[in-house]
């Protein structure tokens, strides 16, 4: 009998002591809910914490990563060490025009200059230059006849510039304009007979 009273006594002071202790750690559970620690938050020796810097940026000098044109922004952008970048707009640059090819609207001659256009491919912004006088651009007249082609010897035609500058071709020989000499009698004519004579080409 004595035996199963010690049992029974020790088994209620075991239940006392486990329900104490789960006491103890549940209202230490609640005085720490929620208290965790932050990013900024560092532990010390003594179980304190204590606040660390936050990173300040360093950024290098900008970079253009799209230009600005006549009817559209540009961007830019810069970099830290750590990463992080930041960008910006670049206004419009209303004389940053995308021009296509010249166009020439008028030819240079020996005498006056000339004219040429091109046009923005963004916004038809047109723009126009001056064609200096081109020297070797004469505008000739009619071909005429310097000198005739003969049978034996080619001729030449000549055609002038407004500007003085001549331009000279040759005339392939003209078999059929023969160059005659002199009369020369073969025969002399008589009272009854006629005479004869004749005239020789170089030919």
């Amino acid at each position: 009998m004595n035996k199963k009273l010690y049992l029974l006594t020790a088994l209620l002071l075991l239940i006392a002591f486990v329900f104490v202790s789960c006491g103890e750690a549940s209202e230490n559970c609640s005085e720490n809910n929620g208290s965790t620690l932050t990013d900024t938050e560092k532990p010390n020796d003594d179980n304190t914490t204590e606040d660390t810097p936050t990173h300040s940026h360093t950024f290098g000098g900008w970079i253009t990563v799209k230009d600005a044109t006549c009817n559209e922004q540009g961007e830019k952008k810069r970099a830290c060490a750590c990463g992080e970048y930041e960008t910006e707009s670049i206004a419009i640059d209303a004389e940053n025009h995308a021009y296509g090819e010249w166009i020439v609207t008028s030819d240079p001659t020996c005498l006056s200059t000339g004219n040429k256009e091109r046009y923005c491919t963004v916004c038809s912004q047109k723009q126009t230059e001056i064609v200096e006088k081109d020297l070797q651009s004469h505008i000739f007249g009619e071909w005429t006849v310097k000198k005739p082609a003969t049978c034996t010897v080619d001729g030449e035609n000549e055609r002038i510039c407004a500007c003085g500058a001549s331009e000279k071709a040759s005339i392939d020989k003209d078999k059929s304009n023969h160059v005659f000499g002199e009369w020369v009698t073969v025969t002399a004519p008589t009272c009854v007979k006629e005479g004869v004579k004749e005239k020789l080409c170089a030919c």
